[in-house]
């Protein structure tokens, strides 16, 4: 069997110096030139206009190998797009931050033109299957979040950090709603209001009308 060896190296090894192998050793060295999708970390996060999604400097975890052995780090890939769950103008917006591990996926041609404009686009350059060519798929290897969406065969379970606020013209709930909790409606406590004009005893109300 063939021997393997690390590449790209400055000549041909003996065990390549047949047609087939220097031919797979050249195809080999031209896979060397491809970036490869792999882990990356997130460095820094700038926030779009209007809402919109922004970019993200992301530091690829895997490092570089040479035909020794030796490693080295990849240096830091600027302004790149990030992944968003959007359908229209509708979309979970969740945005990276630094720290953040994800997956950085590599185009085949330089699509600086797309980035910048968002429409059709000729290559902005001549380089193929390049890094800076990347786009940001985060949400793997991180913590276990403090808030959260979960979705189990039981139902759904919202956990919040802080406060959660819906914007909408009306809420309309099919079903029970519980609440453990007051309710305020304006200045008014569910729980803890009072109605003027009555005389105590040991009545109770009718149903509220």
């Amino acid at each position: 069997m063939m021997a393997r060896i690390p590449f790209p190296t400055s000549t041909l090894p003996q065990d390549f110096a047949s047609n087939r192998g220097a031919i797979e050793y050249l195809i080999r060295q031209h896979l060397s030139l491809i970036g490869p999708p792999m882990f990356a970390e997130v460095v820094a996060f700038y926030p779009g206009q209007n809402g919109g999604p922004g970019r993200v400097d992301v530091h690829p975890m895997v490092h570089q190998q040479d035909a020794a052995g030796r490693v080295y780090p990849h240096g830091v890939i600027l302004d790149i797009p990030y992944m968003r769950l959007q359908a229209g103008t509708s979309a979970i917006i969740l945005d990276p931050q630094p720290g953040d591990i994800g997956f950085l996926l590599v185009s085949g041609r330089d699509h600086s033109g797309v980035v910048a404009t968002g429409k059709e686009s000729p290559p902005g350059s001549f380089r193929q299957f390049d890094m800076s060519d990347s786009v940001f798929i985060g949400g793997f290897l991180n913590p276990a979040p403090t808030q959260f969406i979960q979705f189990t065969e039981s139902g759904i379970r919202i956990v919040a950090s802080g406060p959660v606020e819906i914007e909408a013209d009306n809420v309309h709930i099919t079903g029970a709603l519980k609440v453990d909790g007051d309710v305020t409606s304006g200045n008014i406590s569910l729980t803890n209001h009072v109605h003027g004009g009555v005389q105590t005893g040991g009545s109770t109300t009718g149903k509220a009308q």
